[in-house]
């Protein structure tokens, strides 16, 4: 690619979009997330069992909301760059990692809610529409966030490389993206029928929330690094092991909550 061309895809374009649409992720995360605290104030709901039984779904928004406030602010600064610059390919891609992270964290929290809402309403946890949920998220929605990543892939290989399309890095992607999706289907199938009681998930939720934290936050600071490190040069070369560390990360953070999920169904 050409100094004055510009990609295929312009990414600082888009990032106010992105931007945009983080926040109002946000919004709605805070907004449950008073509504579950309320809901924990109502006599009842105490007297059911909700006190306790909310506590897990109201983590992961927290989560979720942190994730999602970085995520903006990320983008929000992606959204000033320069298009057709490693810069921004390169922060495009840590960036949306994070925001992966916190979209998938944000549909797993409705989740909680739907198991928690049917045991307290109706003392059986098995909900349909949580169940439905549950395999969405393992079978489609986690690889296509998978495939998203690799699509920032490519952007970063356009604009680093003269002949982008001759890198290693889409047979690696590839493979890895077959691995997932097989390791993730076949985990599904042997323990959809297993079931956990809410003291187990509520422990597995817990240590999730406290890894997602750890990543999103990460890489909020990994993005401001690199925006610092890349200002300071005029011309900078391209980080190439950008692509192959945020496919493996995002591989194995992929296969992780996938195995999460598939374990984690109350009874």
């Amino acid at each position: 690619m050409t100094p004055d061309s510009r990609p295929a895809f312009d990414i600082v374009e888009t990032a106010g979009f992105y931007s945009q649409l983080a926040g109002v992720l946000a919004g709605f995360a805070f907004a449950a997330i008073m509504v579950l605290l309320t809901a924990r104030l109502i006599p009842s709901q105490r007297a059911a069992g909700g006190n306790s039984q909310f506590n897990s779904a109201t983590r992961m928004l927290v989560v979720c909301f942190i994730g999602l406030v970085l995520a903006s602010l990320n983008y929000a600064v992606l959204a000033g760059d320069t298009p057709g610059k490693i810069r921004a390919a390169t922060l495009e891609l840590v960036g949306g990692v994070g925001f992966a992270t916190a979209g998938l964290l944000l549909i797993y929290a409705m989740v909680l809610t739907f198991d928690d809402v049917s045991a307290v309403a109706q003392g059986n946890p098995a909900d349909a529409v949580g169940d439905f949920l549950r395999s969405l998220l393992i079978t489609v929605l986690t690889p296509l966030i998978l495939l998203f990543i690799y699509l920032s892939v490519q952007d970063f290989n356009q604009i680093a490389h003269e002949k982008p399309g001759a890198e290693p890095i889409h047979e690696v992607s590839w493979l890895l993206i077959a691995t997932q999706i097989s390791l993730s289907t076949i985990d599904y199938l042997r323990h959809r029928k297993t079931t956990v009681t809410f003291a187990e998930r509520d422990r597995a939720v817990q240590s999730l929330a406290r890894t997602a934290i750890a990543a999103v936050v990460a890489t909020s600071i990994l993005f401001a690094v690199l925006s610092a490190f890349l200002t300071s040069r005029s011309e900078p070369d391209p980080l190439e092991a950008i692509p192959y560390v945020a496919m493996v990360v995002s591989t194995i953070g992929a296969i992780s909550f996938t195995h999460h999920l598939a374990r984690t169904r109350p009874r």
